[in-house]
């Protein structure tokens, strides 16, 4: 008999429809936490753990459920993977144009949503 195995790729999961993990409760306190922050100072939130450990698992879960909030209540997101900046590119720079794309969005999004 010809063993079977379950191969998997190395990718993340995109929703809470793939969390075999159970993780979904604890990205939901995420994005209320992230979502109930009240300072006038930007936030900056991090995911620390070794490789393989579901990081980016865990971020795209909780970019789910922050899309999913009530309009009024859902912050502008900013996705930045340094990882996918070459080297000839500047980080920075990089980040700056990122943050840039994301507030024109969030701001042509808010003037349909007053239309």
């Amino acid at each position: 008999m010809t063993p079977v195995f379950k191969l998997s790729a190395d990718a993340p999961i995109e929703t809470g429809a793939s969390d075999l993990l159970g993780r979904a409760g604890f990205a939901m306190s995420c994005a209320e936490a992230i979502a109930n922050w009240q300072d006038d100072a930007s936030l900056v939130v991090a995911i620390w753990g070794d490789w393989g450990s579901g990081k980016s698992s865990l971020k795209n879960l909780i970019v789910e459920k922050l899309r999913d909030l009530e309009e009024d209540r859902r912050p502008t997101i900013v996705q930045f993977n340094p990882w996918q900046t070459s080297r000839c590119e500047p980080t920075l720079e990089r980040l700056l144009w990122r943050n840039r794309e994301s507030s024109r969005t969030a701001d042509r999004q808010g003037r349909q949503g007053n239309s």
